[in-house]
């Protein structure tokens, strides 16, 4: 049976889809080394599109000039440019590569020389003794990166941004029925996420603009300022995207239309009145609540914490009556009481400090409303809320 260049194209590109894939006519030839292209295409492959979107965005966008290769990705909300100078140019010329397939094609290759010669959308890759030809799709209809000439961008510290990223990027609420609540706030000097039922804060100082980070940015983001050893970072923003330029690559995420709420009124201003002081080592609490929530209800995820004079035990019980508990001690000296919370949250609650004690802040709970919990790291500069939870069945 006689297959088809747009068949071989198509089966390439992604073996699963039905439409005919237009095959390219592109052209262009390059050597690097396969650390280097790897290194740009694990920057750019968290963007890259896994649910069903325009065909053409299941590829790498791949441009050579003489002495640059760039690598881009994008899901159209999302965008990554990964740019190198270590590449030897015989061709200059741009294609878009099948996205899975030359991740995998790199990842397996020898450590040594990657060789790419594309003629007419065929591409001869070459590494050693090994050989690949792939029918490559037409790349005309990727779409452009946005428009970043515009940005005005202001140089920050990164690894003080990516601490703070992930020390608040737990709170923020990641259903689509609250979309106001769906990222990372950035004004004011504090950097703020919330849910709903939990708040987290950081300092971030004298920060040079403010912006609101989608969640579905945050994750990419962290991965890219995690992958380089660059000290700053800048950051600034067009009339509908964010712009992060970390060394010579970019990342732009769309903005967003909603307006972040006053969380700080609704969630933050109830906790700050706690006055009954908790102090617990950190290390000793969590290896307390990965233990035992094992016998946690998996509808509520919720466990108790008794509290008496030095003493904190965590427990869970679920609705069958498996139970579990574990004894620390703590500084306590207020009336014994009991709190409950969602263990999840309370562990990525305690992953934004690392005092070795911790100190939680709590109130009086009253008739129609429990206390929210508030946690306290002053050295780092940050707080986080957690609300309270009612099972009747834990008690």
């Amino acid at each position: 049976m006689t297959t088809t260049v747009d068949e071989a194209v198509d089966a390439t590109t992604d073996e699963t889809a039905e439409e005919v894939i237009k095959p390219s006519d592109a052209s262009l030839s390059f050597e690097t080394k396969k650390f280097v292209l790897q290194a740009l295409l694990d920057k750019a492959s968290s963007v890259l599109p896994s649910r069903d979107v325009m065909q053409v965005l299941k590829n790498f966008q791949v441009e050579v000039a003489p002495g640059i290769l760039r690598v881009v990705a994008t899901d159209l909300e999302l965008s990554v440019l990964a740019v190198t100078e270590m590449v030897n140019v015989t061709k200059a010329g741009t294609a878009v590569f099948p996205g899975k397939r030359l991740i995998e094609l790199v990842r397996e290759a020898d450590d040594s020389d990657i060789i790419f010669d594309v003629v007419d959308g065929q591409a001869s890759i070459r590494v050693g003794r090994t050989s690949w030809n792939l029918m490559l799709q037409d790349g005309s209809e990727y779409p452009p990166l946005a428009d970043t000439d515009d940005a005005v961008l202001h140089e920050i510290d990164r690894g003080k941004f990516l601490g703070a990223l992930q020390s608040v990027r737990y709170a923020a609420a990641t259903d689509t029925v609250r979309p106001s609540l769906m990222l990372i706030d950035v004004s004011n000097g504090k950097m703020r996420a919330a849910d709903g039922t939990r708040y987290q804060q950081v300092d971030v100082g004298n920060f040079p603009m403010d912006l609101q980070i989608p969640i579905g940015a945050v994750d990419d983001l962290i991965k890219l300022l995690r992958s380089t050893d660059q000290n700053t970072l800048q950051v600034g923003e067009t009339e509908s995207a964010l712009v992060f330029a970390i060394g010579a690559d970019l990342f732009i995420a769309q903005k967003l239309n909603a307006l972040f709420p006053d969380v700080d009124e609704l969630l933050l201003k109830p906790a700050l009145g706690n006055d009954q002081e908790l102090h617990v080592d950190r290390d000793e609490f969590m290896a307390a609540i990965k233990r035992v929530r094992v016998t946690a209800d998996t509808e509520t995820s919720a466990i108790i914490l008794a509290l008496s004079a030095g003493k904190m035990t965590v427990k869970s019980r679920d609705k069958f009556g498996n139970w579990a508990s574990e004894t620390l001690d703590v500084f306590w000296d207020s009336p014994d009481r009991e709190v409950a919370v969602n263990h999840s949250y309370m562990m990525d609650m305690l992953t934004m400090t690392d005092a070795k004690s911790c100190r939680f802040f709590l109130g009086a709970d009253s008739k129609t409303r429990k206390s929210p919990v508030l946690l306290k790291d002053d050295e780092a500069a940050s707080l986080g809320v957690l609300n309270q939870m009612r099972v009747e069945f834990l008690s």
